[in-house]
């Protein structure tokens, strides 16, 4: 299972790859830069350019992006809106589910704090995956987060579609729990 994690934004824009099979591995991530300079169409082509040439290498089954929020700007609300459309037009293009989940529900699968800041996030993720913090741009952490997200609400779906229904049984069923190495006592 492909997962691609994405952190929208104008200026930059975080992606990651991660692979789940059997085991869960960071297979890509970094950002996109433009320059604020730039005209934001341009912007919007470059993003998507340099997506579309991710995709189409690692064709993900599912895309998991942060959910635009409302803070005082309107402006900036209407610009990430366009670079987030980016996301959404490329899942459908290479038929991957979408996921969209807020900062904090990002935040709180991660951190267990929906309040976590950028560098406790990035410490949290530079150890999951045995790497220097500062070897991760920030913007490429939040990426990864919002992949390890959709990561987990799919583990999560996944196990409580296998619950047995019969009285006086497991509630789990066991042969899931076997794919995914977890360990297990009746």
């Amino acid at each position: 299972m492909i997962i691609i994690g994405l952190d929208p934004g104008s200026i930059h824009f975080g992606y990651s790859v991660l692979n789940y099979d059997k085991t869960l591995e960071l297979l890509d991530f970094g950002v996109i830069n433009s320059k604020s300079t730039t005209d934001l169409s341009k912007r919007i082509y470059t993003i998507y350019s340099s997506l579309d040439e991710i995709f189409s290498k690692y064709k993900p089954d599912i895309v998991s992006i942060e959910e635009a929020f409302y803070h005082k700007n309107v402006r900036s609300l209407m610009i990430l809106s366009h670079v987030r459309a980016i996301g959404l037009l490329l899942s459908e293009k290479y038929n991957a589910v979408l996921k969209e989940y807020s900062a904090r529900k990002i935040k709180l699968s991660i951190a267990s704090n929906g309040n976590a800041d950028k560098s406790v996030m990035r410490k949290i993720i530079a150890g999951n995956f045995s790497m220097a913090e500062e070897n991760i741009p920030l913007d490429a952490s939040d990426a990864i987060a919002a992949g390890l997200c959709a990561y987990y609400d799919s583990m999560n779906n996944f196990l409580y579609s296998s619950v047995k229904k019969k009285k006086n049984k497991s509630k789990w069923d066991l042969d899931a729990l076997k794919t995914l190495n977890i360990k297990y006592s009746l």
